[in-house]
């Protein structure tokens, strides 16, 4: 599959990018693994930008992938604030759980296997390994099954931005590594863990 083999020549491109301090923001890594995709025969116009969710409106995916399955893919970047503000830590994990959320429900949709690109930096990052260590902690090829147990357990504001109606899905690590400048990157294959 395409989408699974552009992440090493993304996760080099973005190093790289990181390395030379070049001003990125999410929508700069939605396009670094865009060149990704090029490198490994991906054709433009196999992958569509803000395509709308289907069934939702109002609603967009960051990118499908065309193939045979087509892969859905949700990037989520957060940096650090301007003049070192504390960022609003568990109203972000809960933003990155509602994406997992939508995932799960897209790539059935779609017939599409469904991925997660998230790009921390070093105040998510260490936030996720102390208050989501199952998470962040996850080996490559590993799986974890969050079920609404889990998401009941943590505090009220990541609830309401996760929302209601979750349903136990399946997280799988594909790629987790360091990057320059103190980021963190973590690609999640995510699955909705009804369909067995």
């Amino acid at each position: 599959m395409k989408a699974l083999a552009a992440l090493n020549p993304f996760a080099a491109l973005l190093e790289r990018r990181l390395a030379r301090q070049v001003y990125t923001s999410e929508d700069a890594i939605r396009y670094t693994y865009f060149a990704a995709l090029l490198e490994v025969g991906v054709k433009p116009e196999k992958v569509e930008l803000e395509r709308p969710f289907p069934g939702q409106a109002q609603a967009e995916l960051d990118t499908v992938v065309a193939g045979d399955p087509p892969a859905v893919l949700e990037f989520k970047f957060h940096r650090p604030l301007p003049g070192g503000k504390n960022q609003p830590k568990t109203q972000l994990a809960g933003a990155v759980f509602k994406d997992f959320k939508r995932l799960a429900v897209a790539g059935p949709r779609l017939s599409a296997r469904a991925f997660f690109i998230y790009v921390a930096n070093r105040e998510m990052a260490v936030y996720f390994e102390n208050q989501h260590p199952e998470l962040w902690a996850l080996a490559e090829g590993k799986t974890w099954v969050v079920d609404a147990a889990y998401v009941e357990r943590r505090p009220l504001t990541f609830q309401k931005v996760v929302g209601k109606g979750w349903q136990p899905l399946r997280l799988t690590l594909c790629l987790g590594r360091g990057l320059p400048m103190d980021y963190a990157l973590r690609v999640y294959e995510v699955a909705d863990d009804r369909a067995g």
